[in-house]
């Protein structure tokens, strides 16, 4: 019989982590893995426009407006996807 994983990261713990690989990826200017962790992230329940709208957000994205912009529209397409399933 196998055993649970006792360390499991709680809803917010993992959308956390997700964000700031999320910043991390852009930060270094990796869009594709930060659209890869992104979307994970929306999946794990994450509302990026309010995260990144919240002044006690541990994460601050730094990219180029196009890069925000190409996030901003994984994040929202990722959140629709969601919503039709």
């Amino acid at each position: 019989q196998a055993s649970e994983p006792r360390n499991r990261p709680s809803p917010k713990q993992l959308q956390t982590a997700l964000l700031g690989a999320t910043c991390s990826h852009a930060y270094f200017g990796d869009i594709e893995l930060a659209k890869v962790t992104l979307r994970a992230a929306v999946e794990a329940g994450l509302d990026y426009e309010s995260a990144m709208a919240d002044p006690a957000c541990p994460f601050k994205l730094e990219a180029s407006s196009q890069a925000r912009v190409q996030l901003r529209d994984i994040a929202r397409k990722a959140a629709a996807a969601l919503d039709t399933t």
